[in-house]
């Protein structure tokens, strides 16, 4: 009950959001991992490259000030046990 006497709303299961909210965000989460499943697959697709080693290369890439340059290698072009790409770095 609150101060005034009426009864109050029940609480939502989880103590932080309602039903709609959690539909809402489980959504939103399900779009996000898909996204980014998607992504991974078609780069793979194209390139060869995982989403996450691109990922890497770009931040290598637009890094201000290291006077850094990055050289991608497949991994199928340098032999077995190599399992992501190998960033090469010259400064």
């Amino acid at each position: 009950m609150s101060r005034n006497g009426k009864a109050s709303p029940p609480e939502p299961a989880g103590g932080w959001l309602d039903g709609d909210q959690q539909r809402a965000w489980l959504a939103y989460i399900w779009v996000q991992l898909r996204l980014g499943y998607e992504m991974n697959r078609q780069l793979l697709a194209d390139s060869g490259m995982s989403l996450p080693d691109y990922d890497v290369l770009t931040a290598l890439s637009v890094a201000e000030g290291c006077g850094c340059r990055s050289r991608a290698r497949r991994p199928d072009r340098l032999g077995a046990g190599t399992s992501s790409v190998l960033a090469t770095i010259t400064i």
